[in-house]
């Protein structure tokens, strides 16, 4: 087992792929992070299922930026928004679906087995 648990494994894939999608689309940033994430279950002998549902509910919760999702583009401009509005609102809402995704993915998708 790792020094801070597999939850922190868990965690650590959710917190980079957040803020790689911060700053690029949400798409690309997974299809770089998929190859990263297996070979981290492999080596870690952790399922790959959960690793990889962890990065799509990162990806699919990315609402720090305007940047992550083209809805969020189309939005911003009739919307009146600026680029600090998603971080007043994406930054709490990101740290709440981190948190409820680190207690209900893996009774879904456990970690090892």
């Amino acid at each position: 087992s790792q020094p801070f648990g597999d939850t922190a494994i868990l965690a650590a894939i959710f917190i980079i792929v957040t803020i790689g999608c911060t700053i690029m689309p949400a798409a690309a940033f997974v299809v770089l992070m998929a190859p990263i994430v297996l070979q981290t279950a492999d080596t870690l002998a952790l399922s790959p299922y959960a690793l990889m549902m962890t990065m799509a509910v990162a990806a699919a919760g990315s609402f720090n930026s305007p940047i992550a999702h083209p809805a969020n583009v189309m939005i911003m401009g009739p919307g009146g928004y600026r680029f600090a509005d998603y971080a007043k609102v994406g930054i709490p809402l990101t740290i709440l679906i981190l948190i409820v995704t680190l207690f209900v993915l893996p009774v879904f998708w456990p970690l090892r087995g």
